[in-house]
């Protein structure tokens, strides 16, 4: 029988390996990328990591367009995913809502955002299409409203004290 400690030393000795695996990949890349700024010689072309290919353009716009409230506004190519950023008209008063989803090459998405009120039916609609497992959505919360968090010092506070 093999002692438990000698088991988990090979389980950590594995997710070792698999880190480092990772970071020289990360380490290669940026190498890549790194290699001819100033000279123009060898520099990487923005194209040649951009996660922005024909099929990966057609799911962000489809991943968009799932979300007819939000009016979008900007995007960051990633490399292996595309972040895009929106707003949320807020109908009580002038303030818009913000939205953030990242999309990954295989249309599934993660997002974030300050819209109480859409929460929820964000997370609904891309479940409905396949994009985020079902059961997963965490309602947004106010630090204001969170004790813990009380040594926050720049809050926006919209709370009567």
């Amino acid at each position: 029988m093999i002692p438990l400690t000698v088991l988990f030393d090979l389980g950590g000795l594995i997710l070792l390996r698999s880190r480092i695996a990772n970071l020289k990949s990360r380490i290669h890349r940026i190498k890549h990328l790194v290699s001819g700024i100033g000279d123009g010689v060898g520099q990487a072309s923005s194209l040649d990591m951009s996660a922005m290919t024909s099929r990966m353009m057609q799911i962000v716009t489809d991943v968009c367009n799932e979300l007819p409230f939000v009016k979008w506004d900007r995007f960051i190519d990633c490399h292996s995913a595309v972040v895009v950023f929106g707003w949320i008209d807020r109908e009580k008063d002038s303030y818009k809502d913000f939205v953030s989803v990242e999309v990954s090459y295989r249309g599934y998405v993660e997002f974030t955002t300050s819209s109480v009120k859409y929460s929820e039916t964000i997370s609904n609609i891309y479940v409905s299409h396949g994009r985020l497992p079902s059961g997963t959505h965490q309602p947004c919360q106010r630090i204001e409203d969170n004790s813990r968090l009380a040594g926050v010092k720049n809050v926006v506070r919209i709370r009567d004290s």
